[in-house]
């Protein structure tokens, strides 16, 4: 079957979106004509976006004051390539770069190509989830004393499971020694519309703020923003890297929909977010009645102070047994046509924007209703509890400087105390287990199985004729995991 007609038949389904983008294929949000008759390129009339000064100036100058940011840049590829001009913007090549490890692999590929020396903060964990808790301003405060020469600090803000950190003083520490905060907020382009949802990073004085519309708004998948807070980078700068990191042909039809995003919020968002606060509002009450699936907040993720929780994501804990998140994820798929966004070791993650709709929120109250009663009969989950999504808190060099050296395949089993040349992590999230320069313990090869053993895919192996004829690779090994690394005599 062709992609087109796959994807319009699945169209066709009950299946409800759980997940991005935030346009949850809701006609009443998506109002662009047929994409052919708007598909267009840089002709004239239409402006160029890596040279605006007519129609796409004007959008993005509409962008900047909606969000309340100086400046603001259209990204047709994603917060990805916004990331990666970001840091490239903030800093110089070689130098330090103080980055919380739960980041997404973006920021690992700006470190490797910027040659930049990475100072990693790890944020503590929730215990029993792995669920990663705010970053600690006393945690930056006390790396930024220890190392001199950072350049710039890059946090993530909210995370994939909604937790927000305090940006406030967070900007306050970093500004303090003259550098610029970039807050990875690509799930936060909703927040700061309405009062009952976390404030933007914007507005909370971070200096580069990356976000997805797709993610969380209603606009086309792709489609972010890099909003500029502050002049402690160069725009002369982030321009010059997103045109290198952004495409030269830029969608139309991607612009158009940020466009048309940015007007209704300006017109509609207050509004809009109050509907959606109250819907939330009750789907959290009437789930107040589970017993073996706890719907998280922020009691039970926002221990750091001044961290908060965005409740637009609803992460579903399975508290019955340990490992039973992929069931979860898979019950509510196959026996209730609710498409989660992801599924982790013990939880499932429910994207929410303000373009779900009663009906959804309905058949997953249901849905979790009925699978809780199952879970009281149902004694263990799937082997394979896990703890964090990155192992080592050790790396022998950085990426950047991995890269020069020349790595051999071996197995996993055997790859203990060898250095790893490669990325490995579980999609979604995509944060990195271990990244190029760190060594390969017995716990990162033990952590692994944890996750492959609870049914979750990771990824970054090298490719054997034997992984790609198994089913994406995802059998629990029999055929073997090959891992590219070097010993660590190259080092010397």
């Amino acid at each position: 079957m062709e992609l087109l007609s796959a994807l319009e038949a699945y169209g066709r389904t009950d299946f409800y979106p759980f997940h991005m983008p935030g346009h949850k294929r809701n006609p009443q949000f998506m109002q662009l004509p047929q994409t052919g008759s708007i598909d267009i390129t840089e002709i004239d009339g239409f402006d160029n976006l890596h040279h605006a000064r007519g129609i796409l100036k004007q959008a993005q100058e509409k962008a900047a004051r909606v969000r309340g940011c100086r400046r603001a840049w259209f990204l047709v590829n994603g917060s990805t390539c916004g990331l990666l001009a970001a840091i490239a913007a903030a800093t110089k090549r070689g130098g330090r770069i103080l980055v919380a490890r739960n980041s997404h692999k973006a920021v690992y590929n700006a470190i490797e190509l910027c040659g930049l020396e990475p100072v990693y903060l790890y944020p503590q964990l929730h215990e029993g989830s792995g669920i990663y808790k705010a970053v600690d301003p006393e945690q930056i405060k006390a790396l930024l004393e220890k190392y001199e020469g950072i350049q710039a600090v890059v946090i993530t803000s909210p995370t994939y499971e909604g937790v927000v950190s305090d940006i406030k003083a967070i900007s306050h520490m970093v500004h303090a020694y003259g550098i610029p905060l970039i807050v990875d907020s690509a799930h936060g382009a909703h927040l700061g519309y309405e009062e009952h949802f976390q404030p933007s990073a914007e507005s909370l004085g971070a200096d580069l703020v990356i976000e997805s519309l797709h993610k969380t708004l209603p606009s086309m998948t792709q489609t972010a923003m890099l909003c500029q807070c502050s002049g402690r980078v160069s725009d002369r700068l982030l321009e010059k890297y997103l045109s290198m990191y952004e495409t030269s042909s830029p969608s139309y039809v991607m612009m158009a929909a940020m466009d048309q995003c940015m007007s209704l919020m300006k017109a509609q968002g207050h509004e809009l977010f109050e509907a959606f606060h109250k819907r939330l509002e009750d789907f959290y009450n009437d789930c107040q009645t589970l017993k073996n699936i706890r719907l998280m907040q922020e009691d039970d993720l926002c221990s750091v102070p001044g961290s908060g929780f965005d409740r637009s994501k609803l992460v579903l804990w399975v508290t019955k047994a340990p490992g039973m998140g992929p069931w979860l994820y898979d019950r509510l798929r196959e026996d209730f046509h609710l498409q989660l966004e992801m599924a982790s070791a013990d939880y499932a993650l429910a994207m929410t924007s303000i373009c779900d709709t009663d009906q959804g929120f309905e058949r997953l109250k249901a849905a979790l209703k009925a699978l809780d009663q199952e879970l009281e009969q149902k004694e263990a989950g799937r082997a394979g509890k896990v703890e964090a999504f990155y192992g080592s808190e050790t790396p022998v060099m950085s990426s950047s400087k991995a890269a020069g050296y020349t790595a051999s395949a071996r197995p996993l089993e055997d790859a203990a105390g060898y250095i790893s040349s490669t990325y490995l992590y579980v999609y979604p999230p995509g944060i990195p287990l271990i990244v190029p320069g760190e060594e390969i313990t017995k716990e990162i090869i033990a952590l692994i199985k944890g996750y492959e053993q609870a049914g979750l895919t990771v990824l970054g192996f090298e490719e054997t004729p034997e992984s790609r004829e198994s089913d994406q690779g995802k059998e629990s090994g029999e055929h073997g995991k090959i891992i590219l690394c070097y010993g660590k005599e190259c080092i010397r």
